[in-house]
C-alpha cells in the first residue's frame, strides 16, 4: 500500500481531507486467494478510509469458482461505501453475475 496527498485547487471545503482508498487490478484468481483478500481488506479498514474505491480487474475468473474468494470484500468500512468499477477482467468473466455479486456485498457498482 502506498499513501499519496493530492492537492486539488479549486477542492470544496466540504472535501478537504477526504480520505479514499483506492484497490485495483487485484486480480483474484490466480495467486491472489481468500486469505490476501482478507488481508487487504483488514489493511484498507484500517486505513479508517473515507470511501473505498475498486477500480477494474479484480478478478480472473468467473462468480461460480471466485465468489468465495472475493467474499472478504464484504466487509470493507468507510463513511461513504464502496464503489466498484468493472475492469476488462469482469467483462471477460461475465460483468451481470460480478455486478450482481458485488452489489449483494454492498458496493455501488
Amino acid at each position: 500500500m502506498t499513501e499519496t496527498t493530492i492537492a486539488l485547487a479549486g477542492l470544496p471545503r466540504a472535501l478537504s481531507g477526504l480520505t479514499i482508498a483506492h484497490l485495483t487490478d487485484i486480480h483474484a484468481g490466480g495467486w491472489v486467494d481468500r486469505d490476501f483478500i482478507a488481508e487487504l481488506v483488514e489493511r484498507t479498514n484500517a486505513l479508517r478510509p473515507d470511501l473505498v474505491a475498486i477500480t477494474g480487474d479484480l478478478v480472473d475468473g468467473s462468480v461460480e469458482r471466485l465468489a468465495e474468494v472475493v467474499a472478504p470484500l464484504g466487509s470493507l468500512r468507510s463513511r461513504l461505501g464502496t464503489f466498484f468499477v468493472l475492469g476488462n477482467h469482469e467483462y471477460y468473466s461475465g460483468a451481470g453475475p460480478w455486478t450482481a455479486l458485488l452489489r449483494s456485498m454492498g458496493m455501488k457498482v
